[in-house]
């Protein structure tokens, strides 16, 4: 297996810090009071952004391996 840049992962946990600063700040707010009292949609939503985020990691791994 390569090495990993280290520049590869601190623009990446870059990216993922700028990411969840704007989804908090503007997306947070209107999903609260759209979907209050609804739970099971926020857990719903978290489900699946874990599963695509596993699905698409794994295409991504396996993309890397090919090259």
């Amino acid at each position: 297996m390569e090495k990993l840049n280290c520049s590869y992962i601190y623009i990446g946990f870059l990216l993922v810090i700028i990411s969840s600063l704007h989804c908090f700040s503007m997306c947070g707010p209107i999903t609260f009071f759209l979907l209050k009292n609804n739970l099971n949609s926020q857990i719903g939503r978290i489900i699946y952004y874990i599963l695509l985020g596993y699905i698409f990691g794994t295409i991504g791994y396996r993309f890397n391996r090919s090259i």
